[in-house]
């Protein structure tokens, strides 16, 4: 069951970089799927990719469930085009940013 979720996960996030209606241009994380580092083709966050980190969190979560190790938070980073860091959400934030 883990392994078709792993699966499902990096077909979805493979979607999200081919979408046109994402910057996406490559999306890491690590083996739990508890850190994202993604990068956009534009220099600022964008409508589509700032709801994207929801999506995100959730994956994070259902491979937990899934694992048996439900994270305490999901991280994720956005970058620019130029490689430089715009944007760091946290699920475990979630509801308390203003």
């Amino acid at each position: 069951m883990l392994d078709e979720t792993t699966k499902g996960i990096e077909e979805s996030l493979k979607e999200m970089i081919e979408d046109e209606d994402f910057a996406f241009t490559k999306i890491e994380h690590n083996k739990d799927y508890t850190k994202f580092d993604a990068t956009i083709s534009t220099e600022d966050l964008g409508f589509a990719e700032s709801f994207a980190v929801v999506g995100l969190y959730m994956y994070g979560g259902i491979y937990g469930a899934f694992s048996g190790e439900e994270p305490d938070n999901v991280e994720v980073n956005i970058y620019n085009a130029a490689g430089k860091l715009i944007h760091t959400a946290n699920s475990k934030d979630m509801g308390t940013e203003n």
